[in-house]
This record gives structure tokens, sequence and C-alpha cells, in this order.
């Protein structure tokens, strides 16, 4: 299927979304590209909310820091 028909229907602004939408040197499928031209733009990504830093103590998180030195030490 040929570009021209996979983003037959698409307006102008959905084209110049899916175009500030891209973020990778490779050009994307045509059909890869449709979808970024109807989804939100991902830049600011004002569409989520913004969650709060999740309370943690720092014993947990030392724990966990060593967890990952052992594997990664391969002593797990």
């Amino acid at each position: 299927m040929e570009w021209g028909e996979v983003l037959a229907g698409l307006t102008g602004e959905q084209i110049k979304q899916g175009i500030a939408n891209l973020d990778s040197e490779w050009p994307p499928t045509a059909q890869g590209f449709r979808e970024l031209c109807t989804i939100r733009q991902h830049e600011s990504h004002r569409f989520l909310p913004e969650l709060p830093m999740p309370e943690v103590e720092p014993e947990y998180v030392e724990s966990q820091i060593e967890e990952m030195r052992k594997i990664l030490e391969g002593k797990s």
C-alpha cells in the first residue's frame, strides 16, 4: 500500500502533528506515521496528569540498590 493511500483522509494539521511527533532518526512505516498523526503530541505530555513523587523509605532504596549490585556481580 502506498503512503498516499495510508494517509488519505488526514488533515494538514494531523500531518503536521505527525511530523512533530517524530522522535527517531529512521522514518516510520506509513501506518506508523499515520498513528503519529492521530495521537496527541508527546512533546509536552500535557494530556497526562502529573503524579506526586512516591514516598519511599531510604532503607528500602538502599536494600534495592544492594540487591541490584548482587545481581550485577552474579552473586544472586
